[in-house]
């Protein structure tokens, strides 16, 4: 509620003390419009209005101004500007001033009481935020709910944003208005799969979805917890004072860190009861083969006085219990609510198992009065339902029966706390004997050096898979569904006997007798000379019976400098192949190949254009010819490749002639050729600066730390606002690199913009391109002024043009930086120098607003975020107090460009 002074309206606040008769809940329709009238806020906060903050709608007010939004958080009123603005009680850590404008503090106890009770109680719009209870059981099983978000006017795949509430989420829910992203909006998801903090629509069985949580650092967990909240009204004809409620609570237990999930209930939205039956903490220890595990609540709560047209609440609060790591995942499904009645179920009984096929099969009777007029059978061992039905008798199967005991119960489907007296009923023991006999193999013989034999046998009541095994050491040789099942032992190089058997895949105790077969050596035979290629025979060792076969290749090379087969041929300068910064000939481009054949040849070479190099350290040294899958370089001028009329064959001969191939250049599908070898081939600049923030002060080594490299993006981030640089990705991190960084060329006339590249930043502090080259080449030609740029730094613009064509910007010299003394950091005495941290929001200074954008991100863990100033990987107080001495650092012109 702030007035901005240099408009004209006039921000008249009187000082009146609310009438606060209303019983609670507070709405903004009419208590807070009444609040807001009262003191006049209305005459600053007006859509349009200089504050930016409209008062004058509840959209608006849940929207927020630009200096403290959200300003309404609901369910934290400590944490809304709007209650810390006009409660002097509170620090003010938003404005410059408490309000009203003009008279601060002077809103009285019980307005404030008021603002905070509506905001307590989730902040909602009107007395129709409620879903309508007529008496009749209720039933919210979030059918066809895919995570979609919350809103008014709902989709089959999302929540009405006026019935439901949450609290405890990084993002603040708008209670009645659009929520349809971020934490609210996950989307659809199977168990297992969420990672992201938020809110999902889970189908965790066939046909069943769930609301389904995954806490995270800032979301649902320590230190305030988080809540679901749904509010119903009493639409009934009539009061209530007692009710049934009943849920399933649903845990995927995958991680090591225990979490709290209980339920509370309030018919004021202010004040909760925590019903303590229905409490639930999940293992501290994560699953070994984590599946949903659901777990049955339901309780009657009484001595209430709930009057027709007013609203309760339902509340369920989850919280951090102990543990370290990532959370379980949580669902809630099949919501009942119900009103107690008249409800009896006695007599209840069971018939003697039978067995139908593997299953046990019985019914279960009883006698009922009242109810709902259907009941489940369940297994009071865990509450699970074994059957569902309208009348007695409920006809119950159990599914692979091995025996034992289960006790059943009938239990009202809507209201869950009227059930019989358990009964026990003894299962039979419904496993079918399997047997396996008469196991018989057939001669073993060779096909190539493999041994084959058939083995038979004969099987009652087995699984439908079996395995042939070896019984010297159980492994499994041969699978199969009928007898006989084929067998084949690779490599069968000796004679001998092996011991095998059949048994059943699904019960290895079933098992015949054990069968000894004789194997063959089957050790092909050499007949070199033969005019036939078999056995062990190839080229090298009979070239009479064997052709040569043989295939050139183009080769790319990884961040690894390894060698990566191209189905185009690849242009390299010598820059990249010798490793000269900035060679006296850098005129040529190399296009690598190799021959991939026979090892006991030498490979000539002709081409019609060119000529051939092998790289012997860092030396390129003529060839003409090459040794089984060794690089050759095929080295081209510009003249050479105009005089080649678009293609170029290399051709590669070994043994006299018997082992021939080629390979084409077209030189228009040459990867990184341009089209002009001295275009191409231009040299790098070569950057080099450091980040205060990352530099290494305890070891003051002349390096940065690289805490951050596991969480550096893949993909550059200055292809966006306010950067808009062209976008650069790499496969993988190198593990020396701390960061991506911007480097622009600017004209020294009027510092507008030429280029710009993304490039990755080594400990070293110099510049390196996406394929981990030193450097970074630039199509600009000239002479301009080097600008580097991060993402949280100030940046800094070079006191000299510099040619990029193998030009060198040290920026870690105060000489070479435009008013270097003021844009630089002294770096622990060693006579570097770096960028100033704490632009967070990346304007070109370091002002009170990147310490607003630190306080909106919260604190961090693990997190790559423009707000983690000391780039260690995480946000808090640490990355505030290494900043604030930064304040007031002013980038240059360009820089603030």
């Amino acid at each position: 509620m702030k007035c901005n002074i240099f408009t004209l309206l006039i921000c008249v606040c009187f000082l009146f003390n609310f009438s606060n008769l209303q019983s609670q809940p507070y709405y903004y329709t009419p208590h807070i419009q009444s609040f807001i009238t009262t003191y006049g806020c209305g005459g600053c906060h007006f859509a349009g209005g200089s504050s930016g903050f409209n008062q004058l709608t509840y959209a608006a007010i849940l929207a927020g101004g630009v200096q403290c939004a959200p300003d309404v958080r609901p369910f934290d009123e400590n944490g809304s500007p709007y209650v810390i603005k006009i409660d002097c009680s509170l620090p003010l850590t938003c404005g410059g001033s408490n309000m009203p404008y003009g008279n601060p503090c002077t809103v009285s106890a019980s307005d404030i009481a008021l603002v905070r009770a509506w905001i307590r109680g989730g902040a909602l719009g009107d007395n129709t935020f409620c879903q309508s209870f007529s008496g009749s059981p209720l039933t919210i099983d979030f059918t066809g709910f895919a995570g979609g978000g919350f809103t008014s006017s709902p989709s089959t795949t999302q929540l009405n944003s006026k019935v439901w509430n949450f609290g405890g989420f990084s993002d603040f829910y708008k209670p009645g208005q659009s929520n349809t992203g971020n934490d609210f909006a996950r989307g659809a998801t199977t168990p297992g799969v969420p990672v992201t903090g938020g809110i999902y629509g889970c189908t965790y069985s066939t046909g069943n979805q769930a609301l389904w949580l995954q806490p995270s650092t800032s979301d649902f967990s320590a230190p305030n917890g988080g809540s679901i909240n749904l509010q119903l009204c009493n639409n009934s004809g009539s009061s209530i004072t007692s009710l049934n409620i009943s849920y399933d609570l649903l845990i995927y237990n995958d991680r090591d860190r225990s979490s709290s999930f209980n339920f509370f209930y309030s018919t004021n939205g202010s004040t909760y009861t925590q019903i303590l039956a229905l409490d639930y903490t999940s293992p501290t220890t994560a699953s070994v083969t984590p599946t949903v595990v659901t777990v049955p609540r339901s309780s009657t709560f009484n001595s209430l006085n709930i009057l027709n047209g007013e609203m309760f609440y339902l509340r369920w609060f989850g919280n951090d219990v102990s543990g370290s790591g990532e959370r379980d995942e949580l669902g809630i499904d099949n919501i009942i609510v119900s009103i107690p009645g008249t409800c009896n179920i006695t007599n209840v009984s069971a018939t003697t198992p039978d067995c139908s096929g593997t299953s046990a099969t019985f019914n279960v009777s009883f006698i009922q009065s009242g109810g709902s007029g259907n009941y489940n059978v369940i297994n009071t061992a865990n509450s699970s339902i074994l059957a569902s039905g309208s009348s007695s008798p409920i006809s119950v199967t159990i599914p692979n029966s091995v025996g034992g005991n289960i006790n059943v119960n009938i239990v009202d489907v809507s209201i869950p706390t009227c059930s019989g007296s358990p009964v026990t009923v003894t299962l039979p023991d419904c496993t079918p004997v399997c047997s396996i006999s008469s196991v018989n193999a057939t001669t073993a013989t060779c096909n190539g050096t493999s041994a084959e034999f058939n083995v038979s046998f004969n099987v009652a009541n087995g699984s439908g898979v079996y395995n042939v095994i070896n019984t010297a050491n159980n492994n499994i040789l041969a699978s199969g569904n009928v007898s006989p099942i084929q067998v084949s032992i690779p490599n069968n190089l000796t004679a001998g006997n092996i011991s095998i058997n059949v048994t059943d895949a699904s019960n290895p105790g079933c098992a015949g007798n054990p069968f000894v077969v004789a194997l063959p050596d089957c050790t092909p035979p050499v007949f070199c000379g033969n005019n036939a290629c078999d056995g062990t025979e190839e080229f090298c060792s009979c070239p009479a019976d064997c052709d040569c076969v043989i295939s050139a290749e183009f080769l790319n090379f990884d961040l690894s400098s390894l060698p990566v087969v191209s189905a185009l041929p690849v242009a390299f300068c010598t820059t990249y192949v010798t490793g000269e910064v900035n060679p006296s000939l850098p005129h040529y481009l190399y296009v690598p190949l190799r021959v991939n054949g026979v090892t006991c040849t030498t490979y000539n070479l002709t081409s019609d254009e060119g000529s051939f190099y092998v790289l012997n350290a860092n030396t390129l040294q003529s060839t003409a010819t090459i040794g089984n899958m060794s690089i050759v370089w095929l080295r081209m001028s510009q003249g050479e490749i105009n005089l080649a009329g678009g293609s170029t064959t290399i051709n590669f001969s070994g043994s006299s002639g018997s082992c021939l191939t080629n390979k084409t250049i077209t030189w228009s599908n040459v990867t990184n050729y341009t089209g002009n070898v001295a275009t191409t081939c231009k040299a790098a600049l070569t950057i080099r600066a450091f980040l205060t923030g990352a530099y290494n002060f305890t070891a003051n080594d002349g390096l940065m730390r690289l805490n951050l490299n596991s969480l550096v993006p893949l993909n550059s981030p200055y292809s966006v606002s306010p950067w808009n640089a062209p976008s650069a990705s790499v496969t993988s991190v190198p593990s020396d690199i701390v960061d991506w960084v911007l480097v622009e060329l600017r004209n020294p006339l009027n510092d507008n913009l030429i280029e710009s590249q993304a490039g990755l930043l080594a400990s070293d502090g110099f510049v390196r391109n996406t394929s981990g080259h030193p450097g970074l080449t630039f199509a600009a030609t000239g002479t301009f002024k080097v600008v580097v740029k991060h993402r949280n730094h100030v940046g800094i613009i070079s006191n000299a043009t510099i040619d990029p064509n193998g030009g060198v910007a040290n920026l870690v010299s105060q000489a070479n930086v435009n008013q270097g003394s003021n844009q630089l950091i002294n770096l622990g005495d060693t006579g570097l120098f770096g960028l100033a941290p704490g632009d967070i929001n990346s304007n070109g200074v370091v002002t009170y607003a990147d310490y607003n954008a630190f306080i909106n991100a919260g604190t961090m863990s693990n997190n790559y975020h423009p707000a983690d100033c000391n780039m260690d990987g995480q946000v808090n107080l640490n990355d505030f107090n290494f900043m604030r001495i930064y304040f007031q650092q002013i980038g240059l012109s360009p820089i603030r460009n």
